[in-house]
């Protein structure tokens, strides 16, 4: 209702919508803050956060377009008319931005405020606090630590694929996935900055690979949506279910992709270039 109530508010006075969700996205992550740091539970701003987006993401869902084809409505001499234009059989990867690319920007928007009010907090708390409110809910880097590629693409593919399954068994399950991986990165370097301050340009190499690998978790999970409606909605034996699944094999691909260029270039930044600067 709060999320609602807010959009309603801030559409009203004709901002555009990526800074509508950047606004939610600060006015929710300081309520889960203060949330969290008056219950001394961390997962309060996981709850909290994950829950309030719900229903900015739920309008943005174009799902049920990909399944009855897709509506366009305007006013003429004020009548209503609806151009309903179906889908060819054939699904292509090249109709993932017009698809999914308000969902997608949805999560995108979310998840770098979260990520940035979360560096923050984690640069402003003490770590004692920090491991005792958050704890399992963020990392440590440490000067000379090497990171293994196998090891690093087996921990974000299990991530990937749990958000894929997350989205397929609950409708809404992405924005967990979304808000989790924000707030764990965000304390993260949060922390690595109060540990090695005045290395701002580490922070920035970290990031190319940080927003390939969020990507690949917002991809996986939009192709777990796709699935859960395919499953639900279509007769397995259709043409209509086989698009889909085609839809959702190719995003689970791509999702892959990006987590395999980020696996790469995170090695690359931690075992070569951010020693160099540490």
């Amino acid at each position: 209702m709060i999320a609602s109530v807010l959009e309603r508010f801030l559409y009203s006075k004709r901002f555009s919508h990526v800074l509508v969700f950047f606004i939610l996205g600060v006015v929710f992550s300081l309520l889960a803050i203060f949330l969290a740091l008056q219950t001394k539970v961390g997962f309060v701003a996981l709850f909290i956060i994950a829950i309030a987006i719900l229903p900015v993401v739920n309008r943005r869902i174009s799902l049920s377009a990909l399944l009855a084809g897709r509506i366009t409505r305007s006013t003429k001499s004020g009548v209503l008319m609806e151009d309903i234009t179906f889908r060819a059989k054939r699904w292509k990867l090249s109709q993932f931005f017009s698809d999914f690319w308000p969902l997608f920007e949805v999560y995108l928007v979310y998840f770098v405020t979260v990520f940035a009010a979360f560096i923050l907090l984690g640069a402003w708390l003490d770590f004692g606090s920090i491991t005792s409110i958050f704890e399992l809910q963020f990392g440590i880097f440490r000067p000379g630590m090497s990171v293994s590629l196998e090891g690093l693409l087996i921990n974000n593919l299990g991530v990937l694929f749990l958000g894929f399954l997350i989205s397929f068994v609950f409708e809404f399950g992405t924005t967990f996935v979304v808000v989790r991986n924000a707030i764990f990165w965000g304390l993260t370097l949060g922390i690595f900055m109060t540990a090695f301050p005045g290395n701002f340009l580490s922070l920035l190499l970290i990031l190319p690979h940080l927003l390939l690998e969020a990507s690949s978790y917002f991809v996986s999970s939009i192709a777990g949506g796709v699935l859960s409606k395919a499953v639900t909605a279509e007769k397995i034996s259709s043409e209509r279910f086989y698009s889909l699944f085609t839809q959702v094999a190719s995003l689970l691909l791509v999702s892959v992709v990006l987590v395999l260029i980020a696996g790469l270039i995170e090695v690359i930044v931690f075992n070569s270039v951010l020693p160099q600067l540490l």
